[in-house]
């Protein structure tokens, strides 16, 4: 007798609280990644978004497609500010896009059920942001275009009531997000001629998307460019540009294959289907796991974030910690070289610890040259209000608002600088800008007591040091003659500290020792209790050099622990007999952070590879 088989049991379905917390665990994720790994404070750095409570700067914005969506973009901004604030916005945004997504795909496909494939736009958000320069006005661009996208595909599938959605929406999405509208127009014309095979339909779609640019030119007085790719063209590094190629694409692939990804029925042939819920379930885990590990890893630019993260540092004075940051570089980046030495200073160590930490950049790490100098208007400013030259701070800050245009900071360094030198009209122009900013108002609040009770400004420390250099106007510009320009500030104030020590850092720096008596005489001067530590090491190595064999008056006051160390120098030198790479090695471990093995490595790397040491030049 022939034996019946058992019917197949059904799979158990996963329950959708399952799902739920999943998607819970990859927000989670993603929110950690974004405190942890990208830190959205470093994204307020970088973009500076200032928001201010005026009709004008409202009007701006409203004026001109994508001004709404710009204008929503700088008041969300100011949370970025604090980095738990920021990463919980970023994760909001992040998390609507995925359901805005979910939302489309159950236009397209009312049965389909759970999934993943909702996530991953998010995931390409977190990866678009690690880039920094990427305002929110991407989430927002994509979060109006999924909106209207999801909208049309619950329209009824009858070509009237489509073509009047399509007409309604496109000119609204267009004031809106300005080009992001285009992403919009491809969804909907790949929608009529895939889905409802209607290609007339789709070109009547086409027709209009295209003549709303050039309608717009005239009306709004925009360029082509701007007409066609306002608030699209937002970073052009590479990372940036591989996230929105794919989130632009993510859609339309999504639509023509019309989400086979989330059934298999299209792609996958039946003898590899899954049929288990659960172990679907699971597979689609890890991809979400995979995918949130690569939104962790892959994005971040290393150096990018160490620049941003040493110039916030610089911006609120943590000089400790920058110098904390920049020891653990083999070889930093320029502009974190110059912060670096700029902590240094601050921290009272500038010519006792200079070659404690690299200078591979020699006096350009010290100011930095003109072309950096033109990017980062604002750094040059901090720097010469440092550097007493409050004139010239201004002068850059001024630079910074025709580049940058208002800033929080630029906004708050021109009143102080106006407010020194005396210029209490412009002063008043600049905090009537900043009593109308988010988080600006208590900065403008104490400024203005100090214009109305000199004794306030007098305890402020800011305003003491820039009234502690009267007279300078003149034109500084650190492009090259940047002892010359030291000599200049030193003329007109001999007690100037910072410009005496960046003098003397500079010829060390450049292997210029003919200056150190007048330098000497000059610490004795502005009473410096003994002579720096680098400065004595460059005396010694100055006598021998000069083949005397009495020490030259400046150089009897010199430690005799600093003599000691240059005799054993001298010792581990002679034993290598001329090999310079291996004296080099030999002398990194006891002498690494000594002005002599700065001068022997740099005259061993010229002599052993001048190529290589040209390349070098040429890469600052």
């Amino acid at each position: 007798m022939k034996t019946r088989r058992p019917a197949a049991q059904p799979h158990a379905e996963v329950p959708s609280l399952w799902f739920r917390f999943r998607d819970a665990a990859f927000f989670a994720a993603l929110f950690l990644i974004l405190l942890l790994r990208v830190d959205p404070s470093l994204i307020h750095h970088r973009q500076s978004p200032v928001f201010l409570l005026a009709s004008d700067f409202a009007a701006g914005f409203l004026s001109r497609p994508g001004g709404p969506l710009e204008w929503l973009s700088g008041l969300l901004s100011q949370a970025l500010f604090y980095p738990a604030a920021g990463a919980a916005l970023l994760t909001a945004l992040a998390w609507a896009a995925a359901g805005l997504t979910a939302a489309l795909i159950r236009g397209l496909r009312p049965s389909t059920r759970g999934g993943w494939v909702h996530l991953v736009p998010a995931a390409l958000l977190t990866g678009l942001h690690a880039c920094y320069t990427v305002p929110l006005s991407a989430d927002l661009g994509l979060l109006a275009v999924l909106a209207a996208s999801a909208a049309f595909a619950r329209v009824p599938s009858k070509w009237m009531p489509r073509l009047a959605a399509y007409l309604s929406l496109i000119p609204v999405l267009y004031y809106l997000a300005a080009g992001f509208f285009l992403l919009f127009a491809v969804f909907c014309v790949l929608m009529e001629w895939v889905h409802a095979k209607r290609p007339a339909a789709a070109a009547v779609m086409t027709a209009a998307a295209v003549l709303i640019p050039p309608a717009a030119r005239y009306l709004f007085i925009l360029d082509p460019s701007a007409a066609w790719l306002s608030l699209l063209d937002f970073d052009r590094t590479a990372m940036a540009t591989a996230c929105s190629v794919l989130l632009a694409a993510f859609f339309p692939i999504l639509l023509l294959l019309q989400t086979p990804a989330l059934n298999g029925r299209s792609l996958i042939p039946e003898r590899f289907r899954i049929r288990s819920p659960r172990l679907r379930f699971c597979l689609q885990t890890a991809a979400l796991t995979f995918l949130a590990a690569a939104a962790a890893v892959f994005p971040i630019e290393k150096n990018n974030r160490l620049v941003l993260t040493v110039d916030r540092m610089a911006r609120f004075r943590q000089w400790e910690e920058i110098l904390r940051l920049a020891s653990k570089e083999a070889r930093p980046p320029l502009t974190v070289t110059f912060q670096a030495n700029r902590a240094l200073y601050h921290s009272g160590r500038l010519l006792d610890d200079l070659f404690t930490l690299p200078q591979p950049f020699g006096p350009a790490g010290l100011t930095l040259p003109r072309k950096f100098s033109d990017s980062a208007p604002l750094q040059e400013s901090d720097f010469c209000w440092d550097l007493g030259s409050i004139d010239e701070s201004r002068r850059w800050a001024m630079e910074a608002l025709s580049t940058d245009g208002e800033t929080p900071w630029n906004l708050k360094r021109l009143s102080l600088a106006h407010f020194v030198l005396g210029d209490t009209a412009a002063a008043v122009v600049c905090l009537n800008r900043m009593d109308r900013g988010l988080f600006l108002r208590g900065d403008a609040a104490a400024i203005r007591r100090m214009l109305r009770d000199s004794a306030s400004a007098e305890a402020d420390p800011a305003v003491r040091h820039g009234r502690s250099f009267p007279g300078r106007t003149g034109f500084i510009a650190f492009n090259g003659h940047t002892s010359a320009e030291l000599d200049s500030l030193l003329r007109d104030h001999p007690d100037n500290r910072m410009a005496l020590e960046y003098r003397v850092a500079t010829d060390l720096l450049a292997g210029r020792l003919k200056d150190l008596p007048d330098f000497v005489r000059a610490f004795r001067g502005l009473g410096y209790p003994r002579i720096p530590r680098h400065v004595e090491e460059a005396l010694v190595l100055r006598w021998a050099l000069s083949g005397e064999k009495e020490p030259p008056p400046e150089t009897r006051a010199v430690a005799p622990e600093t003599v000691r160390r240059f005799g054993e120098f001298n010792r581990i030198l002679g034993r290598h007999r001329g090999d310079r790479a291996a004296a080099v090695a030999d002398l990194r471990d006891s002498f690494g952070g000594t002005y002599w093995y700065y001068a022997f490595s740099r005259q061993a790397a010229g002599r052993r590879a001048p190529a290589r040491s040209s390349e070098n030049r040429g890469s600052r």
